[in-house]
């Protein structure tokens, strides 16, 4: 039995007239076998049709409703004020998303696997985008949610029937923040996640679609080391210590100093208990080479670039921002909704510079740079 947090949970917050509610399911790309890739997203559009006769009651009330699908979840939340959205109510979400498939018809089906794959081609219309979702492909193995044309066009009216049955009837996790919790009976929760991809570097040339060209060179740079959860919270006080602002070691660099470059980020992918970060900036095309040398010369030389002090200034940065999301708890449920992913730092005093050191040269020494 995988150890899961299942069922539902509440967090009290008695100081903010603000709730949220969040239904969880274990469902999402890595899930998804050869053939479906995509139908998580898909489905996800449909069930919100479940509960579209409240359009006019969420925006009278102010009412946020929203849903997204990423690799390992697919979760719907509901936030306002509590006011506004009453135990009651909240009661009444729940059941009509768990009432079943029936109420949608086979022409709503047609036309929402319709706008699903405009979507998908949308993405590759965008150079960046489109270049991202490709290279997690060709070198993690993983498909973005949104899934494949081909997949989407072939997922019929009666296989999304039967996947609602077996997946949308239970969900992994029901959230509650706010101040009074809501008791939701006869709920059936998922209990063991189903089996999942697990990504690992492999660079291959497989694309998912191809990518409208631009004008400019994009440069990537894809860690070959996968990361562990452990490590996590290590690489994000680092991504921010290189790339966060101006006056960061591989944006002064870059842009300063050589102007190869805009700006250079730093990017996570969370995923079950692992994780892939790159690295990326763009240019025109004639400085791409000199921009891709650069950015792994820092990536295998990054202890030049690491300093104490820029380490303590990123902690404080990371202090106040928490006590800032503190005081908007109702806005941030991905805390208790998403219990897998370890972009929260938790344990932010217990982190040495050191050892921070030790463990970013392990990641960013094997960096795989990709020039679009």
């Amino acid at each position: 039995m995988t150890k899961i947090l299942s069922g539902y949970i509440h967090r009290a917050q008695q100081k903010s007239e603000f709730t949220s509610l969040t239904l969880v399911y274990p469902a999402g790309s890595i899930y998804e076998p050869e053939g479906k890739h995509g139908v998580s997203h898909l489905m996800e559009h449909l069930i919100c049709k479940l509960v579209d006769k409240y359009e006019e009651r969420f925006l009278n009330d102010c009412i946020e409703f929203n849903a997204e699908t990423c690799f390992n979840y697919v979760e719907f939340f509901f936030r306002g004020l509590e006011s506004k959205l009453p135990r009651e109510f909240k009661q009444q979400l729940v059941s009509d998303l768990l009432s079943g498939f029936d109420s949608i018809t086979k022409e709503e089906f047609e036309t929402e696997k319709n706008i699903v794959i405009q979507e998908i081609t949308d993405c590759y219309d965008d150079p960046v985008d489109g270049n991202i979702l490709n290279n997690f492909y060709k070198y993690y193995n993983l498909v973005e949610p949104g899934g494949f044309v081909e997949d989407i066009k072939n997922f019929t009216y009666e296989d999304a029937k039967k996947m609602y049955n077996d997946v949308f009837m239970h969900p992994l996790r029901i959230v509650e923040v706010g101040k009074e919790w809501t008791e939701f009976k006869g709920i059936e929760y998922c209990t063991e996640l189903p089996k999942q991809v697990s990504p690992k570097f492999k660079a291959t040339k497989k694309e998912i679609m191809p990518v409208a060209k631009g004008d400019k060179a994009q440069v990537y740079a894809y860690g070959k080391k996968v990361l562990k959860r452990s490590d996590f919270q290590y690489l994000l006080i680092a991504s921010h210590m290189l790339t966060f602002g101006r006056s960061s070691p591989m944006t002064n660099e870059l842009r300063e100093k050589r102007g190869l470059t805009y700006d250079i980020s730093c990017d996570f992918q969370p995923i079950q208990d692992h994780a892939i970060f790159w690295f990326f900036a763009m240019t025109s095309k004639d400085k791409s080479k000199e921009l891709a040398d650069t950015l792994e010369y820092m990536c295998k030389n990054v202890r030049k670039y690491l300093t104490k002090e820029r380490f303590d200034t990123v902690i404080n940065f990371i202090k106040t921002k928490r006590e800032i999301q503190k005081c908007n708890l109702w806005k941030h449920p991905i805390k208790y909704t998403e219990n897998e992913n370890p972009r929260i730092i938790t344990t932010l005093d217990k982190i040495k510079f050191e050892k921070l050191v030790g463990i970013v040269e392990k990641y960013l020494y094997n960096v795989h740079v990709v020039v679009c």
